[in-house]
């Protein structure tokens, strides 16, 4: 074997089993370093004292933090809630030519269950998908 091949391995093993941690703790940094970016940014243009800057860069990097979790909730609801409104679309006949009121409310019911059940699900299927990932490489 390389030494590719053996650092893929490795690598494949670690997301299998820690995957899911490394995700989380991936967004978390992503989301304090974009968060902490914008605020010593703003602050740049507001204080010029040292302290102050430093300050505001760790304050946006909780916001950031928050923000970064909550776009990735967000994003997970999507797939849900076009899956969940096909599905109600389909199960009440909606089509181009039939788009009464009733059909669309109920889509639109189904829809917002499906984004509601990949919300609840994301964290429950992480780690499976993680897992599938690291055992991909």
């Amino acid at each position: 074997m390389t030494p590719l091949e053996i650092g893929l391995i490795a690598v494949g093993i670690v997301l299998a089993f820690a995957g899911a941690a490394l995700f989380k703790y991936t967004v978390t940094l992503v989301g304090f370093l974009s968060g902490a970016a914008a605020g010593y940014f703003i602050a740049g243009y507001l204080a010029l004292e040292p302290l102050m800057l430093a300050g505001a860069a760790l304050v946006a990097g909780i916001v950031g933090v928050f923000l970064a979790f909550s776009l990735i909730t967000t994003v997970a609801t999507i797939p849900g809630f076009l899956l969940g409104s096909y599905v109600a679309a389909t199960t009440v006949g909606l089509s181009g030519s039939s788009l009464g009121v009733e059909s669309v409310g109920i889509t639109m019911f189904g829809g917002i269950v499906g984004a509601a059940a990949a919300g609840l699900l994301f964290k429950k299927v992480l780690p499976i998908l993680m897992a599938f990932v690291g055992g991909h490489w």
